[in-house]
């Protein structure tokens, strides 16, 4: 619970209040390194660190109005404990007339988020809340442009990669793009070829090492990027560390970090930019199997399978004329065996004697 209200919520605490037109130069100084830039016009030319970056004017506007209209967030009643003799951050405003300001801050503040601060060595303690610092004090880093390379990606010639396996070169003609993976010539995806492309001439650092020339040690990959006039952009990257590759690039003083999604998408696998094989036709279709013959219905009437139909019968002889119509056609016996006499015929005396 708040037993005191901060001072602002009483009374004005005096703070800058500064033309920003008069405004010549600002140093500052801090953990994450100095800063010192000149104003010339409406323009910025950053003295410390070096880079060969382009400022980012966004960054540089924002210190600048920072100080020139800033006013305390709270006071301390003694300084005991601010650590204000011995500042963690100092920036000092220079005036076109040569007038000065200086403003230090020193521990963090027990009554709101910030630090206390003390403006141009006056004895009281104020406090400068954490927006304001951070506002007023951002990294080295972010004084500058990341974008790592300014040009016209219509105007790159060719993309390469060297490593130890899986080279690759796309080089642009009048047709397109052409694709080479390991000296062997590929059919490439000329849609994947283009985001190559953009991911290369889009590359932006997350960090930049100032004083730090070169690699530590030797890059896992080296890409160039050529341009149509010949220009050769080198990329030499440092291996994962921590999810941000170190990286080298011809013609700049110092080392970036770039995140390790960005170098991924610079460095993809040859294979990946090849245009898919078209799928195998499909195999033909098996032949149908024999249909089986179809069991016997049954019967309607009966339930019981219908007979199949009978074998045609063979024609019946032709009757002899000599016998009577109503005589039915004996199926003939087999003949006797030769052997077997034919019994005698007995003929009774009546038969002689017409009896």
């Amino acid at each position: 619970e708040k037993v005191f209200p901060k001072g602002t919520d009483m009374f004005t605490l005096k703070g800058l209040t500064l033309d920003k037109a008069q405004i010549g130069k600002i140093d500052l100084t801090q953990p994450s390194g100095a800063i010192s830039v000149t104003k010339q016009g409406e323009d910025w030319v950053i003295g410390a660190p070096a880079a060969d970056m382009k400022p980012q004017k966004s960054t540089l506007d924002a210190i600048e109005n920072g100080l020139s209209t800033w006013t305390p967030s709270d006071y301390a009643d003694k300084p005991d404990g601010a650590g204000l003799e011995a500042p963690t951050h100092t920036a000092v405003v220079t005036l076109a007339s040569g007038e000065q300001h200086t403003l230090a801050l020193g521990a963090p503040s027990k009554g709101i988020a910030g630090q206390y601060a003390r403006l141009d060595n006056a004895p009281n303690v104020l406090v400068m809340s954490k927006g304001d610092v951070d506002r007023a004090f951002p990294p080295a880093k972010d004084i500058y442009q990341r974008q790592l390379l300014d040009i016209d990606e219509e105007e790159i010639n060719s993309i390469s990669v060297q490593r130890a396996t899986d080279s690759f070169q796309i080089a642009r003609t009048a047709d397109g793009w052409t694709l080479t993976i390991d000296g062997a010539t590929a059919q490439p995806e000329q849609e994947k070829c283009e985001d190559l492309v953009s991911s290369v001439a889009d590359m932006e650092a997350s960090d930049i090492l100032f004083g730090q020339p070169d690699l530590t040690g030797e890059p896992i990959a080296t890409l160039h990027c050529v341009m149509k006039d010949g220009a050769d952009h080198v990329f030499r990257f440092g291996p994962d560390e921590n999810g941000s590759h170190a990286l080298a690039l011809s013609g700049k003083a110092q080392i970036f970090r770039v995140e390790k999604l960005t170098a991924d998408e610079a460095l993809v696998a040859g294979s990946s930019l090849k245009k898919p094989e078209p799928e195998p036709a499909p195999a033909p279709a098996p032949a149908p199997a024999p249909t089986p013959e179809a069991a016997a219905v049954p019967d309607a009437g009966t339930g019981a399978p219908s007979a199949a139909p009978a074998a045609s019968a063979a024609p019946a002889p032709t009757p002899d004329a000599n016998m009577p119509a109503d005589s039915t056609t004996a199926v003939p016996e087999s003949a006797p065996a030769p052997d077997a006499a034919a019994p005698a015929q007995c003929f009774a005396p009546s038969a002689w004697l017409g009896w």
